[in-house]
């Protein structure tokens, strides 16, 4: 497989992950409705609950969802990498490609999507996910530069 079908796979599903967890972030961010806010302070049985507790019933358990296939995204990412890492590791653009994303913590990034990693606070989740999410843009925009020229080299070199 060529070095840049191979860095499109990684990026495919690092981008489906940026895309599952953009969404909850935007949700867990976002202020809950007015209708919410009223049915939620008084809540069922009339007993007063935070603003963030509003936002953490059904809301928390489609995030936890988004988690955990946002976390294998990454996995099956990191796993693509690994093997453009063995089948091209000595091609220049990859070499440079590997060297920028080392600093990142790439492999830290599976171990932040973890569950118990997240704080249950809907804010404070939401702020978790900030740095995250940072580090995901820098992986995917490393990785775009790095498809670019491989794809500019397979044109220029169409033996690979």
């Amino acid at each position: 497989m060529s070095a840049s079908t191979m860095t499109r796979l990684v990026l495919d599903d690092l981008r489906e992950a940026l895309g599952l967890l953009r969404g909850s972030h935007q949700a867990l961010a976002a202020p809950p409705s007015r209708a919410a806010q009223a049915f939620g302070a008084v809540g069922l049985f009339g007993f007063a609950r935070t603003r963030s507790d509003v936002r953490n019933g059904q809301g928390r358990a489609a995030f936890g969802d988004n988690l955990d296939r946002a976390r294998e995204h990454v996995r099956t990412s990191l796993t693509a990498l690994h093997d453009l890492q063995s089948a091209h590791g000595g091609r220049p653009v990859v070499a440079a490609l590997l060297a920028q994303l080392d600093p990142l913590g790439l492999d830290g990034l599976v171990a932040a999507l973890q569950q118990d990693a997240v704080p249950k606070d809907s804010r404070l989740a939401a702020e978790y996910l900030e740095p995250v999410l940072a580090r995901m843009r820098v992986f995917e925009k490393y990785l775009v530069a790095a498809q670019q020229q491989l794809l500019q080299e397979s044109v220029s070199r169409p033996e690979d």
